[in-house]
């Protein structure tokens, strides 16, 4: 009899229990995996007995495991295939049924079995039918291609995985795998029983220390057995037992040192390498095992890395590519140095970074040096940032040196090119302080002057803006000191700044002149303001001379400004061109013999270049930016396109790249020549840059240069005249006899003693500022004079003795003062200066008796010369006199000019008066025929001239300054707007005043009460007895 045909149901039951057991049969598998890995990880650990933590940690993680793998591979399969539909449309998805046909016909079935008679709204026919034909399809499909193959097959690898690794450790560790399964299954118990001492005591430690160290063995005894040492130290370990032993050990982790037994003392050695524990392992005579619970700890000391301090430098600097830095370093570490060494990098530029050793030590534990890094041979560019730092590396040699290093510090490689634009940008700034300056003085004009705006007020608004100007200027002076680039700005800010201090001084200082001396000696005083009319007295003519000068200023400093900007195309073109005259060489050098270090230098040149190229585009659209009336901007801009620089750079990179080296050098070639006619260019602008505005002041300088030139001459040969006259006439004094000439030197001599002994019993400590520097200068001369007499040369101890007495003359006079205001203001100095001034009034009388003593000596110089040399003399000194009225009118000149553009400094200005006063002494000597007497003032004058006439030209060369066109630039020396003030050219004996000038600051200037009582306290001041009346007229008028 045939089986009844299977119906739907029972095919989706049996489907149902394949894919279930299926399930079933992977979470077995990872389970049995899961069991398996954490029982060998457990017997890895089982040589040592495992801390119950770790026990109970890996418990955890199995029991956290099975249940995740229990849910996922059994709890979701049932839940997710229990229900008909699901499993249905599972089916579906699994055989590539049509979707939802196995579902309708589950639905079908179970309308088909509630129906029995009853109209469910279906054919039933046609239900039955499709419940049929889905119940033939299920049948015919296989159940095992309803089971997830890829994810069964997973789980079956990983349990062969596993089941090996079992098998090895049941293999090697087969007793530590068995405790391994017991920890898992079931709870550490903790031992209920006492445990037993140990039997190991007595425990020496003697540790080998490693040789690097230097330090000696260590002995210690009676301790625990704990061990604190080195990486490296070899500890030898001596221990004694209470029993008879057949063998033991030190089991360190897996490590397993055998010990040696000598009666009941146990020896060996241990490496310690890293911290961690140790125990015995005994085994007595009688074959029972003895495994000490006591973990004897091992740990580390540390071998701390060196450490490293860079004291010098002790900040960032600044550095040409082709200087050097002072390096000072301090390095130190516990056990000794191996090597210190310098480590550097560009920053930005991660491939540029080396390193330079700069000590290989012997392991010194510290160690202090100073070096010199030079910078040349790094190839370090301008504008670049070098990074550096100094590293120690100690002499461990067991883990390998440790480094330490030092703070990192910068260099920053110079740029001429950033130096000059900063410079610009603060010359700028003080442009723009000038012009508000300038805006104020306008501004406190009377006639426009707020009412509210008292005189105390726009005098103290003037000062601070005149005293804020200076600072800036004279940091800005500072700044272009040493900058040989900007030495025409640094003349002109000298100048400018020279001119606003004169100004500063005459709002602060009245000068004051004796009676009877309508030059000469001046008293400086302070200047009291005192109001009249509602205003300072005084003040409008002061406001009106800055306005002035501020005006003047501001339009030279502004054309000098513009005029750098076109003078920095031509350096940055002179540059280009230098960069392409050595990339030229190394063309040449690299087609005779190619290398690659010789390419990557003419790759860099090329950037090097390019960059050039850049920074000249740059400048030249600021130039363009210019006004017309200076030069034609686009003008450069057309010339610089003619030049197409850029283009033949780019063709001769691409003949370098493609090996064309001929074609490459031909085109560089080409290059040179467009980068010449683009400086002629740049040269023709700057020569002709202002020939509209200054014109007029470029003709008037080029007659001025070719007049001192002509002087020059004319006093060259007059010096060439006089100085051959001089030779005979000193011939002809050579000649003469003089009766007694060697007893009359002897006493000279001797009142020359006595003089020097005068001198000598000055004080110097008990006198003024003034008095000090005559006694210098008397005592220098006395000590000169001597050996001249002792010689017999009469004409130059004559001229020595002129000087040792105006001097003598000079400290009579300063003493006298000092003394008239000591008896005035301190009486207790009256004591100590008395005796000085007699002192010097002594040897003020015996310079004098010298000094006419070889005047005696001296013959009339007319019984010396013929008559025509007589005659000749005469001609000279009227041509002397003409010379020094013509010089006369070119200083006038000089001054004249200067009120149009601070063209000519106080050397230049003082020159010209110190030569016209040589001129007039020469003058003078001439007419009395006195030749040996003119020839060094003509000396000295011509000295003057020759140094006007030099700074003229070295400004006509730098620019267009006395050329006939283009803008004057300033002349004389860089300095001379700070070293050349406050001095008097008065002659031979001029002296140099040293008179502490103050600035005066805003608040110096107070309302009207608190200047009375400075009044009152200036007429306090002590003053010379020749200044009294003056002084007193002036706090009189004050007063009134």
């Amino acid at each position: 009899m045939a089986s009844p045909a299977p119906n739907l149901s029972q095919l989706l039951r049996g489907v149902r229990c394949v894919v279930l057991g299926a399930a079933l049969l992977r979470a077995a598998a990872y389970l049995s995996a899961l069991a398996g890995a954490i029982t060998v990880t457990l017997s890895l650990f089982s040589l040592e007995p495992v801390p119950a933590g770790l026990v109970g940690a890996l418990r955890l993680v199995f029991f956290l495991g099975a249940g995740a793998i229990l849910v996922w591979h059994v709890a979701l399969p049932v839940f997710r295939w229990s229900p008909t539909p699901r499993l249905a449309r599972f089916i579906e998805q699994k055989a590539h049924a049509a979707p939802l046909e196995l579902v309708g016909a589950v639905q079908f079935e179970r309308s088909l079995q509630r129906a029995d008679g009853e109209d469910v709204g279906i054919s039933l026919e046609l239900a039955r039918a499709h419940v049929e034909r889905m119940v033939a399809w299920l049948a015919g499909v296989r159940r095992w291609r309803l089971v997830e193959a890829r994810r069964l097959w997973l789980a079956c690898g990983t349990w062969l995985v596993v089941c090996v690794a079992v098998v090895a450790a049941a293999v090697l560790v087969s007793q530590d795998l068995r405790r391994a399964a017991s920890l898992l299954l079931s709870p550490p118990r903790v031992a209920a029983e006492e445990r037993t001492p140990s039997p190991i005591g007595d425990i020496r430690l003697i540790y080998h220390y490693p040789a690097y160290t230097g330090r000696p063995d260590r002995l210690l005894d009676g301790t625990d057995g704990a061990i604190l040492a080195l990486p490296g130290t070899e500890v030898e370990i001596d221990a004694t037992c209470d029993r008879e032993l057949g063998r033991a050990e030190l089991r360190l982790g897996e490590l397993r040192l055998p010990l040696r037994i000598q009666d009941r003392h146990l020896s060996g050695r241990l490496l310690v390498m890293s911290e961690g524990g140790y125990r015995f392992a005994l085994e007595d005579r009688s074959g029972r095992t003895l495994f000490e619970d006591r973990l004897r700890p091992v740990r580390l000391e540390l071998d701390q890395p060196p450490r490293v301090e860079l004291r010098q430098p002790a900040d960032d600097l600044t550095r040409r590519a082709d200087e050097g830095v002072d390096l000072q370093f301090d390095a130190r570490d516990d056990f000794g140095l191996s090597r210190v060494r310098l480590v550097w990098r560009v920053a930005g530029r991660e491939e540029r970074q080396g390193e330079k050793v700069l000590r290989q030590l012997s392991g010194e534990r510290s160690a202090r040096y100073g070096v010199r890094w030079e910078l040349a041979g790094h190839d370090f560019r301008p504008g670049e940032r070098v990074q550096f730092y100094v590293e120690a590396q100690d002499n461990d040699t067991v883990r390998g040196p440790k480094s330490g290093r030092s703070a990192s510090r910068t260099i920053n490689i110079f740029s001429p090119e950033a130096q000059r634009r900063e410079t610009s940008r603060l010359a700028r700034e003080a442009w723009e302080e000038m012009i508000t300056l300038l805006s104020i003085a306008l501004e406190l004009d009377p006639s426009v002057r707020l009412p509210d705006v008292t005189g105390e007020e726009a005098l103290g608004a003037m000062l601070r803006g005149l005293r804020g100007l200076d600072e800036r200027l004279a940091q800005l002076w500072q700044r272009t000191r040493n900058d040989a680039a900007s030495a025409t700005l640094h003349r002109a800010l000298a100048r400018i700044r020279a001119g606003l201090r004169r100004q500063l001084d005459g709002f602060s200082y009245q000068e004051l002149r004796p009676d009877d001396e309508a030059e000469g000696r001046v008293l400086r005083v302070r200047r009291v303001w005192r109001m009249g009319e509602g205003s300072l007295v005084g003040l409008e003519p002061d406001r009106q001379i800055l306005v002035r000068r501020l005006e003047m200023d501001v339009l030279y400093l502004e054309d000098l400004l513009e005029r750098e900007r076109i003078q920095d195309l031509e350096r940055l073109a002179e540059e280009l061109e230098a960069t392409r005259q050595r990339l030229q060489r190394l063309l040449e050098e690299y087609r005779r013999a190619p290398s690659d270090e010789m390419r990557r230098r003419i790759e860099a040149e090329m950037a090097a270049l390019r960059a050039q190229l850049e920074a000249l585009r740059a400048r030249q659209a600021e130039v363009a930016q210019l006004r017309d009336e200076y030069l034609n901007p686009q003008a450069l801009q057309k010339a610089l396109e003619r030049a197409d620089m850029g283009s033949a750079l780019e063709r001769l990179e691409r003949l370098f790249r493609e090996g064309q080296l001929d074609s490459a050098l031909a085109e560089l070639e080409r290059l040179g020549r467009q980068s010449r006619d683009f400086r002629a260019e740049v040269a023709q602008a700057l020569a002709h840059f202002g020939e509209r505005r200054y014109r007029e002041l470029a003709a008037a300088i080029a007659r001025l240069r070719g007049e001192i030139t002509e002087l020059t001459a004319a006093q060259r040969r007059l010096l060439e005249s006089t100085g051959q006259l001089r030779e005979r006439q000193l011939r002809a004094l050579s000649r003469h006899s003089v009766q007694g000439l060697r007893e009359a030197m002897r006493r000279l001599r001797a009142l020359l003693r006595s003089l020097r002994e005068s001198l000598g019993k000055l004080r110097q400590e008990e006198l003024g500022h003034f008095a000090q520097q005559d006694l210098e200068a008397a005592r220098r001369q006395a000590e000169l004079l001597d050996p001249l007499l002792e010689a017999g040369e009469v004409a130059r101890s004559l001229e020595v003795a002129r000087e040792l007495s105006q001097s003598a003359d000079h400290l009579k006079e300063s003493l006298a003062a000092d003394l008239a205001a000591a008896r005035r203001f301190e009486p207790q100095q009256v004591r100590l200066l008395e005796p000085q001034l007699g002192h010097a009034q002594e040897a003020q009388k015996l310079a004098r008796l010298v000094e006419e003593g070889l005047r005696r000596l001296v013959p009339d110089p007319k019984d010396m010369l013929s008559a025509p040399d007589q005659q000749l003399l005469e001609r000279l000194a009227r041509d002397q006199r003409d010379l020094a009225q013509r010089l006369r009118r070119a200083q006038a000149e000089f001054e004249r000019m200067n009120q149009q553009a601070p063209l000519f400094g106080r050397d230049m200005l003082g020159g010209a008066r110190r030569a016209g006063k040589r001129m007039d002494g020469a003058a003078g000597e001439l007419s009395r025929k006195n030749a040996p007497g003119a020839y060094p003032l003509e000396q000295s004058a011509l000295a003057e001239l020759e140094k006007l006439d030099r700074a003229m030209q070295q400004s006509c060369r730098r620019g267009s300054a006395g050329g006939g066109e283009g803008m004057p630039l300033p002349m004389g020396a860089e300095g001379d707007g700070e070293d050349g003030e406050g001095m008097d050219e008065g002659g031979p004996g001029g002296r140099m005043s040293r008179e502490e000038v103050e600035v005066p600051r805003p608040e110096d200037f107070e309302p009207p009460d608190r200047l009375r009582r400075e009044l009152l306290e200036g007429m306090k001041d002590p003053v010379p007895p020749d200044f009294e009346a003056q002084v007193r007229r002036y706090y009189q008028e004050i007063v009134r």
